[in-house]
């Protein structure tokens, strides 16, 4: 486990230092940062049809970081920083999944390492960018870890299923949370 804390640290000094720097990390950073202006001034975040730009995105991640945008003062960093909440959230997330399916808490901590240092050394980009996709999947993968307990519990499973499709509104594209949640 020592290994794997090391390697995910060292994996993790690149997209923590360059999170700092007002320079764009990913592509989409400008585009997330003005649709999270939009949503913040309370304007519409869906043009008509006659118009040329497109944003097919849902609206709760431009929702929420625009307001926390306002409260902290810039959406780019705001998303950053959740960037990392969400990398973060998931470790934990991944750690209590194995925790329930296996029943090895050591088991959970060495994939919730992994899962860091994979992401941090392969998935860079995404790590520290203003970008919904980490944080999206983090809100599935709590709604995986509840589905998971409830399951165990033999308790319903519709709470975590309406979790699941919360985050569908924050990213529509987190198709790959099961294969996240696996490492």
């Amino acid at each position: 486990m020592g290994i794997l804390a090391m390697l995910a640290s060292y994996f993790l000094v690149w997209p923590v230092w360059r999170a700092q720097f007002p320079i764009e990390i990913w592509f989409t950073e400008s585009w997330n940062a003005f649709h999270q202006d939009i949503a913040a001034a309370g304007l519409p975040l869906y043009p008509g049809s006659d118009q040329l730009v497109v944003n097919n995105y849902p609206p709760l991640s431009f929702l929420v970081i625009g307001e926390l945008g306002k409260l902290f003062g810039d959406n780019l960093y705001v998303g950053r920083v959740l960037s990392f909440v969400g990398l973060l959230a998931l470790a934990v997330e991944i750690t209590l999944a194995v925790r329930i399916l296996a029943g090895s808490f050591s088991a959970g901590v060495v994939g919730g390492m992994w899962f860091v240092a994979l992401m941090a050394h392969n998935a860079a980009l995404y790590i520290g960018a203003n970008d919904p996709q980490i944080a999206g999947q983090a809100i599935m993968g709590a709604a995986l870890v509840w589905f998971l307990a409830r399951e165990k519990a033999g308790r319903s499973a519709l709470p975590p299923l309406l979790l699941m499709v919360l985050a569908g509104f924050w990213k529509h594209n987190i198709i790959a949370i099961p294969a996240a949640a696996v490492l």
